[in-house]
C-alpha cells in the first residue's frame, strides 16, 4: 500500500537518517523513498488540508501520525479532542496509525483520553530494554476488534555508528 509519514515532531534530516537506516535494515537501498510530509512543531489541524489532498492525489491507503500528542485540537485528556482527532484521521485515509505514548507517571496506558483505545480497532504496546548496541522490542496487540490478537513479537534491532542497522527476531 501507499503510505505517507506525517512528521509533526522531529527533523527533517533526523527522518531522512531513521529511514535510510530503516530500509538498510530493511535490506532495501538507503535511499529508498517514502512519502513524508514533515511539518515539525505544527499541528495536525494546520495540515490537514494539503494532507488530504496528497493523499487523494498520490492514492495514499495508510497514514502514520507522529504523534497523536500533536494533534493541535485540544486538552487530549478530554474526550471530544479525541474523538475530534480520531474523525479527522478517518476523513483522510481508509487507514491511520497514531504514535502515541505512554504518560510520565502511568507507563502502563497511552497518555491521554480512554477514547484513544476505544475508538483504536488495533492497540499495539511497544516495551524495549537497551544493551549497549542493541534494542529488545516487544510488541504486544493489547486490542483487535476483528481478529484474535497473536503472541507478543520480540525484535532485536542492532546499531552501529551511523544508526539502526538491523532487525531480526528476538532470541
Amino acid at each position: 500500500a501507499k503510505v505517507m509519514y506525517i512528521n509533526l515532531e522531529r527533523s527533517k534530516d533526523s527522518l531522512k537518517r531513521r529511514l535510510g537506516c530503516v530500509n538498510t535494515a530493511l535490506g532495501l537501498d538507503p535511499g529508498s523513498p517514502l512519502l513524508m510530509y514533515n511539518s515539525r512543531g505544527r499541528s495536525l489541524a494546520s495540515v490537514l488540508p494539503v494532507a488530504r489532498r496528497t493523499v487523494e492525489k498520490m492514492g495514499v491507503e495508510l497514514v502514520i501520525l507522529d504523534s497523536i500528542s500533536r494533534a493541535g485540537v485540544g486538552d487530549l485528556n478530554e474526550n471530544q479532542p479525541t474523538n475530534d482527532t480520531m474523525d479527522q484521521l478517518n476523513e483522510m485515509c481508509p487507514s491511520w496509525v497514531g504514535i502515541g505514548h505512554t504518560g510520565h507517571s502511568d507507563k502502563t496506558r497511552m497518555f491521554g483520553s480512554q477514547f484513544w483505545m476505544a475508538g483504536a480497532d488495533v492497540g499495539v504496546k511497544l516495551q524495549a530494554e537497551q544493551r549497549e548496541n542493541e534494542l529488545g522490542v516487544r510488541l504486544e496487540v493489547t486490542k483487535g476488534n476483528d481478529f484474535s490478537p497473536p503472541a507478543p513479537m520480540v525484535l532485536r534491532y542492532i546499531f552501529d555508528e551511523f544508526g539502526l542497522s538491523r532487525v531480526e527476531p528476538a532470541k
